[in-house]
């Protein structure tokens, strides 16, 4: 399960680097709901390769720079089956589409995914924002 809270945050939160390791009991119904989806559609290698930096004692940047590398490893037939998380799915659709489409380009480092993420909170409306998870908006 410890996986999956870090994948969440790893497909869309920890691209600005906030990752956080919950204890499942401790989340919203929903959104234990989310980590169960996910789970099923990552291979066992990239579960257990995030189930390893939850455990870390590495810093929060360090466990979302490190997730992000394990995800951004994966090819995107697999990423095409990891659903945003609930808050995500709330949003129009285009911003899920720019979302989805920041998580299928390889070629950005850590911290170009973070800017990126950044530049499509910033574009959108106070209504939209009011829809993302509290801490992602960084004020």
């Amino acid at each position: 399960m410890k996986a999956v809270h870090v994948l969440c945050f790893t497909v869309t939160i920890n691209l600005i680097g906030v990752v956080r390791a919950q204890k499942s009991s401790q989340l919203p119904p929903e959104m234990q709901e989310y980590f169960q989806t996910v789970k099923r559609v990552l291979p066992a290698a990239t579960a257990k390769a995030l189930d390893e930096i939850v455990d870390s004692s590495m810093t929060r940047m360090e466990k979302a720079q490190k997730s992000y590398d394990v995800m951004n490893r994966l090819p995107d037939t697999i990423l095409d089956k990891v659903p945003l998380p609930p808050p995500m799915r709330r949003l129009p659709k285009r911003i899920q589409d720019q979302i989805r489409s920041l998580m299928h380009n390889h070629g950005l480092t850590f911290q170009q995914h973070v800017q990126q993420l950044q530049h499509i909170i910033s574009s959108m409306t106070a209504a939209e924002k009011a829809a993302l998870p509290k801490g992602l908006i960084s004020k």
